[in-house]
């Protein structure tokens, strides 16, 4: 009831950084839950990708993204989610590369992998209310599981995440928090979950 949610919560802040923390809990067990190295590499993946679409795939994700996207307006409610989901992403981090650190990778690269895996979850959430289609998600899901396969066993010498490479095609290519940020004078860093 309305009442027993101001009970238990202050502000719409409050709340939705309890949504937050819930989400980041759940990633935090998950990961920790697939780092059996007695596994193939393959059967890590495939879990890797299981755990997160569990949590990413729900309808619980979609609807506290969409909060978390519609409090931008709120200034101060986005501040404060905005230095939690910076907090989390520390976590997030660390549970991955723990997860993942028989993994001959760079730290560099693996934290690539991680963004990048959980930008296409949360996109196919933001998706998955306008198409429902299982089979749909089942495709894109082994697609990102063979790019997590593909990224994790890259060779060392391919690393460019360090030092990116000079590509002329992409020399314009900003952050979209970085345009964020310069029309309204805020700086924010990587944000999670």
């Amino acid at each position: 009831s309305r009442g027993a949610l101001q009970h238990h919560f202050r502000d719409k802040a409050d709340l939705l950084l309890a949504v937050l923390e819930s989400i980041c809990r759940q990633f935090a067990s998950g990961i920790s839950d697939v780092a059996d190295r007695n596994k193939s590499l393959e059967a890590r993946c495939d879990d890797l990708v299981r755990v997160l679409w569990a949590i990413y795939g729900s309808r619980a994700y979609a609807a506290a993204i969409e909060v978390v996207l519609g409090a931008r307006s709120d200034r101060e409610t986005y501040a404060r989610i905005r230095d939690y989901r910076s907090l989390s992403v520390e976590v997030a981090e660390r549970y991955w590369a723990d997860a993942l650190s028989d993994i001959a990778v760079s730290p560099e690269r693996l934290s690539g992998i991680l963004h990048f895996t959980v930008a296409a979850m949360r996109g196919f959430s933001l998706h998955s209310a306008r198409r429902s289609d299982a089979r749909f998600y089942r495709h894109q899901l082994k697609l990102l599981r063979d790019f997590l396969l593909t990224a994790l066993r890259a060779d060392a010498s391919d690393d460019d995440w360090a030092d990116p490479p000079n590509d002329p095609r992409f020399e314009s290519v900003q952050s979209p928090l970085g345009r964020e940020a310069e029309t309204d004078g805020s700086t924010m860093g990587r944000e999670m979950p």
